[in-house]
């Protein structure tokens, strides 16, 4: 039986990494062959030692700061450290919410 909506950290306490990727998987209409767990310093470290990887960002991102606008990160192809990554996978974009973070 279901719990109803619930934050993403919520559900891995609640269903593990394996369950958690499942059920994004189904939201999104996707596959998830593998899970990976690690906090921030885990992610970065690990990408850093890949060399970095390659990211297709979906959408500009773009955020207005002091009043200036400023692009995070560009559409398309770009390979990205283990912070930048880090900082992908995390920024906030106002009206977006948790789910649709973790599509990008």
């Amino acid at each position: 039986m279901g719990s109803g909506p619930q934050s993403l950290a919520a559900a891995l306490d609640s269903v593990g990494p394996e369950g958690l990727a499942t059920s994004v998987a189904n939201v999104l209409g996707t596959r998830i062959p593998k899970t990976l767990v690690g906090g921030p310093g885990d992610v970065r470290r690990l990408v850093d030692a890949l060399g970095g990887v390659q990211v297709n960002v979906p959408e500009t991102i773009d955020v207005v700061e002091g009043g200036l606008q400023r692009t995070l990160f560009s559409r398309g192809v770009t390979t990205m450290d283990g912070e930048r990554f880090l900082a992908f996978l995390t920024q906030q974009v106002p009206g977006q919410n948790e789910l649709e973070r973790v599509a990008r």
